[in-house]
């Protein structure tokens, strides 16, 4: 039972990631909106609040990696570049994924801005990431296999973005009511080939991006509302890091020792690592920021 509860809680985690993704798609969008500056400045804010707090923690986890592998210097450095995920999907996805999503979001947002149909626009370009991901499925995990696998994963990158303009003109409620007809459609279509093979999860995403956008467009006439957004979103990165970083040690933690072996103690350890991830991610974005201020 305990083995099933974990698989599902684990599934729950890795899907809950797009959320991240989601958010981005708003947060790129309202940047790109009120930028002043020169596009190269902006790059310049933007890029160094990803990396700094990845190599923060890339460079130990790394560095612990290639000397429990015997991977030597090479494969750290391969590590911490993003190239063993990349051609053997292990590390930091979320990251590896979302720079280039960041690098490519300004020649997006130009031609966003001339399309005139943007409903259209976001589902047919979700739409097309989310195919591109369930094609060559089965020939290994190489470049071309998990190119593909992020873009499923970035699919909600777009939505967010398109969401950002529901929000500023208070169309949420009807955003919600196009969420509805979506699942029905998934629902109804989940039996064909191709949609059957993206999955359910869709179902729950998609209820979770509408409450998600009534709780921001609420927000703004309530003030602990923004506070609990302000602060979910500023540690969104921090503890995704943590939370990785934490769950490979814990596995390897767990083969060395036969105390922590069993299905109950791993459902408390996931747990645990959670909540010890977002009190941590606090104090990590802090210095992160700290570290920043002064460059």
């Amino acid at each position: 039972m305990w083995g099933g509860v974990i698989r599902i809680l684990l599934s729950f985690g890795a899907n809950g990631v797009q959320g991240f993704v989601f958010l981005s798609g708003l947060g790129i969008h309202y940047s790109l909106q009120n930028n002043k500056k020169t596009l190269s400045k902006w790059y310049i804010k933007r890029l160094p609040k990803i990396l700094l707090p990845y190599l923060m923690v890339a460079i130990p986890y790394w560095a612990m990696w290639s000397y429990i592998n015997d991977a030597g210097l090479l494969g750290f450095i391969k590590g911490v570049c993003f190239i063993t995920f990349w051609m053997d999907h292990k590390g930091f996805w979320f990251i590896a994924a979302i720079i280039p999503l960041y690098l490519f979001a300004p020649l997006y947002d130009v031609f966003y801005r001339k399309v005139n149909q943007k409903t259209f626009f976001t589902i047919a370009i979700s739409g097309l990431f989310l195919i591109a991901s369930i094609l060559n499925e089965s020939s290994g995990n190489g470049l071309i296999w998990n190119v593909r696998w992020c873009m499923g994963k970035m699919a909600p990158f777009f939505m967010g973005y398109y969401c950002w303009d529901m929000i500023q003109r208070n169309e949420v409620i009807n955003l919600c009511k196009a969420s509805i007809v979506i699942i029905a459609m998934f629902v109804v279509l989940s039996v064909s080939p191709i949609v059957g093979r993206i999955g359910w999860w869709w179902i729950l995403i998609f209820i979770l991006f509408g409450i998600t956008c009534l709780f921001i467009q609420r927000s703004n006439e309530n003030n602990f509302g923004r506070k609990v957004l302000r602060f979910m979103g500023s540690i969104s990165l921090e503890s995704y890091m943590l939370n990785v970083a934490f769950v490979e040690l814990f596995k390897y933690l767990r083969s060395m020792s036969p105390a922590l072996e069993g299905n109950v103690v791993a459902v408390g350890a996931y747990s645990f690592i959670v909540a010890i991830g977002i009190v941590i991610s606090v104090p990590y974005r802090a210095v992160s920021h700290k570290i920043l201020r002064r460059e």
